[in-house]
């Protein structure tokens, strides 16, 4: 059914938002992190994008 579909939907987004929102305020007090903000940002994303390169290395590989 459609309305408990959206309840537990939206109790789920408040969930991660209320996640992200305090991740986001307890890791932005690190020192280091409010120092190199850039640099953790791109280590993120390094590490969000090296499964992705490796899949496409291995299958150009196989080629």
């Amino acid at each position: 059914e459609f309305g408990p579909y959206v309840s537990y939907s939206l109790i789920g987004c408040c969930a991660w938002v209320s996640g992200y929102l305090l991740a986001g305020f307890f890791f932005g007090n690190i020192p280091f992190v409010k120092n190199n903000f850039m640099m953790v940002v791109l280590g993120i994303v390094s590490v969000s994008l090296l499964p992705a390169l490796i899949k496409l290395t291995a299958s150009l590989l196989k080629k």
